[in-house]
């Protein structure tokens, strides 16, 4: 009877094991993903935060409204095409993410990408599309993009 009874134990023991091995490795799982939104959160609070990026932006919109650009404004436009460039590297390597930062910066993109890369700003710059290429595809598939929220895990925990 004892030897029934531990064989029940073992089983029991093993079960419980492995449970709380799932939920451990969940834990860490959502740590890790609550980690990448706080880290693309703030990547995206840089725009207005950062000096150096929230006065070359500025720069680049006032001379848009002056329509006459000066040496100092593209030299401000390819301070914004960087960042916006290593956020498309961030994203492309999962760091951040996507659809986080398309919510923040969709429309960010979207306007440097028209109106400097596509539109001749800064003609004395000549600013090569090829550098840019990452931020270029970004907004691509981001004016392209399904509704907000539309990820696969969004619909795995919405029912879960």
């Amino acid at each position: 009877m004892l030897d029934e009874f531990s064989k029940y134990a073992v089983i029991a023991q093993a079960i419980v094991a492995s449970i709380a091995l799932l939920f451990i490795l969940f834990q860490i799982w959502s740590q890790r993903h609550e980690n990448r939104k706080w880290k693309t959160l703030d990547i995206c609070a840089q725009y207005e935060f950062n000096e150096n990026v929230n006065t070359a932006a500025t720069t680049v919109r006032t001379a848009f409204a002056k329509e006459i650009p000066n040496p100092d404004d593209c030299k401000n436009a390819t301070i914004v095409l960087n960042y916006l460039d290593g956020i498309a590297i961030g994203i492309r390597q999962g760091l951040y993410i996507e659809t986080l930062a398309r919510d923040h910066l969709k429309e960010i993109v979207s306007f440097y990408v028209s109106k400097i890369l596509n539109d001749s700003f800064c003609t004395d710059l000549r600013l090569d599309k090829r550098h840019f290429y990452r931020v270029i595809e970004m907004d691509k598939k981001w004016l392209a993009s399904e509704p907000f929220y539309s990820s696969k895990w969004f619909r795995f925990w919405k029912w879960w």
